[in-house]
């Protein structure tokens, strides 16, 4: 058993001094103290004792026995499955000066502390309690050292974790380990061929926009062409005097015509029309493909079209394909393809300039916007038998129709490189036209 002297002098730390201290009644020769602490026989007078320093100071020297002036062995205790660990706590009580605690794997490879104390008992000696959590299955032994730093000794413990102490994996972590690379990866697979198909999808759609633009280019520049084609064959139609109602008064030039309030005395030849304000066209068409504009602009009622030579002139005969006419007509704000049943056509936009198409032999009859050169209706299909003639039929007398002349020349119809030039809406002024009453022929 060894003993320590305890040298404290007013709670402060100890100076270089001289002290004596007594035992069994003799004076002890004096010795210097360098430090908090000096080796001293165990005897049992001394133990607990406050001695007296020689220089009559207030220090007060205490002796303290412990075994070796060590601590108590390590105790090392499982607490439990604590953040996916096994929880380790080793407790030693009885040291002093304040020693030094660590823990150490299997392999003597210092472990950190997750917790670590250090506590004084009312006799100055130290308690250290610390804490490690395991979470290695592969570890089954832990040790804690504790080291009296001053002796240069050490006390440890070791513990032993049982394999029914050790966390085991669960079936479905297993499961999981195995099935989750497998679910990435085929996600990643996925949405790497669904990136794949985008791509090919935006190739694709932007291939068929490409063979959109060049078939609708392409359709652009056949029915141009067809427009070319179709000016090749344009008419210069007049009218026809000795077929126009008597209400309805031609201009000198027979190019126009207007609705008067009144009726003329005009003969009544067969070829007139004596109930419907009809007029037709001087020209007979009996095959090949024929092309004329009218301007209707500022005319409330109107029909224009093409008829057999030989319809019914007399009487309330309507302007069906049944009856021989195939027409396109405007009343009350409606324009209606003239057919039985009626088909009433929703245009956009008022109509000032009307191209009629007769392609003869394809039994086509078809009409056109001439501002736009947008499609308005195309009758169905007939077989045509004799000649056909253009027909005109005015409701109103509120503006005249005017049939635009078409540019001829030494063979017939010539179109220019950029495309037939045709008049505008406008350029044949009624307030210029002289109008004159039908007289006999």
């Amino acid at each position: 058993m060894s003993c320590w002297l305890l040298l404290k002098r007013n709670g402060e730390s100890p100076d270089t001094s001289l002290a004596a201290f007594f035992h069994s009644g003799d004076r002890a020769p004096p010795r210097k103290l360098t430090g908090k602490i000096i080796p001293q026989p165990c005897l049992a007078d001394n133990l607990g004792r406050d001695l007296e320093a020689e220089d009559n100071s207030s220090t007060i020297l205490r002796f303290l026995a412990f075994r070796n002036g060590l601590g108590s062995k390590p105790l090392i205790e499982m607490k439990g499955h604590e953040d996916e660990g096994i929880r380790l706590e080793c407790t030693s009580a009885g040291w002093y000066p304040e020693p030094r605690a660590v823990w150490r794997d299997p392999y003597g490879k210092v472990m950190p502390a997750l917790e670590e104390s250090y506590t004084t008992d009312r006799a100055g000696l130290y308690m250290v309690t610390m804490a490690v959590i395991i979470r290695d299955c592969s570890v089954r032994n832990m040790t804690c050292s504790i080291n009296n730093t001053l002796l240069g000794q050490e006390i440890q413990s070791m513990i032993f974790i049982p394999e029914s102490f050790v966390p085991s994996i669960s079936p479905w972590m297993v499961t999981l380990a195995v099935i989750l690379p497998i679910v990435i990866f085929l996600v990643s697979g996925s949405i790497c061929l669904i990136k794949k198909l985008h791509r090919e999808k935006e190739i694709l759609s932007a291939e068929k926009e490409v063979e959109y633009e060049e078939r609708e280019i392409t359709q652009q520049l056949q029915e141009e062409l067809g427009w070319r084609r179709t000016l090749l064959h344009a008419a210069d139609v007049v009218l026809d005097p000795d077929t126009a109602h008597p209400e309805l008064f031609l201009s000198e030039d027979r190019r126009s015509v207007r609705r008067g309030p009144f009726r003329q005395s005009v003969p009544d030849n067969p070829e007139r029309f004596d109930c419907r304000p009809c007029v037709l066209g001087k020209e007979r068409f009996s095959s090949g493909r024929q092309y004329w504009e009218v301007e209707v602009e500022n005319v409330m009622v109107w029909a224009v079209g093409v008829c057999r030579d030989s319809v019914e002139r007399k009487g309330e005969a309507l302007l069906y394909p049944q009856n021989g006419f195939w027409t396109l007509e405007m009343f009350g704000n409606q324009y209606r393809a003239l057919s039985s049943p009626e088909k009433i056509l929703p245009l956009k936009e008022r109509l000032c300039r009307v191209a009629i198409f007769l392609d003869y032999e394809a039994g086509d009859v078809s009409f056109y916007n001439m501002r736009d050169r947008s499609h308005i209706y195309s009758c169905p299909r007939s077989v045509f038998s004799g000649p056909l003639r253009p027909v005109f039929r005015l409701g109103s007398d509120d503006s005249p129709l005017f049939i635009c002349p078409a540019f001829t020349g030494a063979q017939g119809v010539t179109v220019p490189e950029g495309g037939l030039i045709l008049h505008k809406a406008g350029t044949y002024h009624h307030t210029q036209k002289q109008f004159l009453g039908l007289r006999p022929m």
